[in-house]
């Protein structure tokens, strides 16, 4: 049994149809082979690259910053919050006003600790890219001169896309958007 990819819009509607040829899965996999080969002969600016990327992607500095800012203002907005229901509970003041403002205190301390969960998620999104990048140099470096086997280890990492041209041949969009025409 053999498999075979093709264009979704080969055999649909009426002409003109997709001119795409058709391969075969062992087809796909000798010219990212052949794509990889290609990309490779660059390996060594590649992960320098990649190493910088990678230098930049995992410098969360700014954001904590931006959070640690954010989670005192936070504690601020908290601290006038109990102010406030302490001042409220020891003299008699408005309650339409103490209610305003409460409920103004409130709305802050609510947008201030959305901020601070974002900027948490920020950061963990940066880290986790750091670490995917981290991931992709040890592959890059792993490999020798070249690559003799399809791998679905190195499809999966540095592959993005995949495209089929009416003349027969491939480009290969890798993670770092150069693209190889096999």
């Amino acid at each position: 049994r053999k498999v075979i990819w093709q264009c979704g819009m080969k055999y649909k509607g009426e002409k003109p149809r997709c001119k795409t040829p058709h391969y075969t899965e062992e087809q796909i996999k000798s010219k990212f082979v052949e794509a990889m080969n290609s990309y490779t002969k660059y390996k060594a600016d590649i992960l320098l690259n990649m190493k910088e990327a990678r230098r930049v992607v995992q410098d969360t500095s700014e954001l904590e910053l931006k959070k640690k800012q954010k989670e005192d203002e936070q504690d601020a907005v908290i601290e006038m919050i109990q102010n406030l229901v302490d001042e409220n509970a020891s003299m008699a003041i408005d309650q339409n006003e103490y209610r305003k403002k409460y409920d103004e205190l409130f709305d802050r301390s609510e947008k201030v600790k959305t901020e601070v969960e974002q900027l948490s998620s920020d950061i963990s999104s940066k880290l986790s890219r750091g670490l995917e990048l981290g991931k992709q140099i040890a592959q890059l470096e792993k490999l020798g001169d070249s690559v003799t086997d399809f791998s679905e280890n190195l499809w999966g990492v540095f592959l993005e896309e995949a495209v089929a041209h009416r003349n027969g041949t491939m480009t290969f969009k890798m993670w770092d958007g150069r693209e190889v025409m096999v």
